[in-house]
């Protein structure tokens, strides 16, 4: 069976793909993320009531009307007991393409985040006759992408024989 990478290094995306800058925001976070984006941008954000609630995702538009940059909200600090595992939940949700971790909370561990990444992604595919694109997290070389592509491959491995 063949599965398609959901983690790769920066280095490897194919030129010509876009990257996706995705933003992982806490509420205490929003307003200094929010100066960093363009005027439109923050209307966008605003209009669609995001506010950096847990769970919440908002995909920014860009000038020529393609997604941009996305904001997915981390919720408060106190009790959040999801932290890095939240961006699984962006990983399923996403459509196949490239993005990247423009910005995470301080607390964040990218490394656990990228992984977090990994197991949202998981599709048990054996079956199928048309597997699904994956939407492909690229990760900064100083992050051992071969580390983060062997514990995710390992879930991934018990997934499967289970």
């Amino acid at each position: 069976m063949t599965r398609s990478p959901s983690t790769l290094r920066l280095a490897d995306v194919p030129d010509g793909e876009t990257l996706v800058a995705i933003h992982a925001v806490r509420p205490d976070g929003w307003e200094a993320r929010k100066d960093g984006l363009s005027a439109p941008q923050q209307r966008f954000a605003e209009a669609n009531g995001f506010v950096a609630e847990g769970g919440q995702l908002v995909r920014l538009p860009g000038e020529d009307g393609s997604v941009s940059a996305i904001l997915l909200g981390c919720g408060p600090l106190d009790g959040d007991l999801d932290a890095e595992m939240r961006l699984g939940q962006l990983g399923a949700r996403l459509p196949g393409g490239y993005y990247q971790l423009a910005s995470v909370p301080a607390d964040w561990s990218e490394r656990l985040a990228a992984i977090g990444w990994g197991l949202g992604t998981y599709r048990f595919t054996r079956y199928l006759k048309d597997t699904p694109d994956v939407p492909i997290l690229a990760l900064d070389d100083d992050l051992d992408a071969k580390a983060v592509a062997d514990a995710v491959g390992a879930t991934a491995l018990g997934r499967d024989l289970i």
